[in-house]
């Protein structure tokens, strides 16, 4: 009887460093594909809502703008406070 012994093939095997490095791979693209939506969509939330705060900052500045002009076209109506006071 002859025996034949089998010879495994000569790939290199994958050691626990590599597949571990790979297997991280695919989890951080995994992650970054969970999580980089997220992130976008709040920043892009975060800018609208400055970008909203900003409008809102300048209506309030037309406002008061508005109201002054109002006062010094009015302003000869009215007694100065200090002649009212007696100062």
């Amino acid at each position: 009887m002859s025996s034949t012994t089998s010879t495994p093939a000569t790939s290199t095997p994958k050691t626990p460093q590599s597949s571990s490095s790979a297997s991280r791979a695919n989890s951080s693209t995994y992650t970054e594909e969970k999580i980089l939506p997220r992130f976008t969509g709040v920043l892009l939330a975060e800018g609208s809502k400055k970008k909203i705060e900003v409008a809102e900052h300048f209506k309030r500045l037309a406002h008061l703008r508005k109201e002054s002009d109002q006062l010094e076209k009015t302003d000869w109506q009215f007694e100065p406070v200090e002649k009212l006071l007696g100062k």
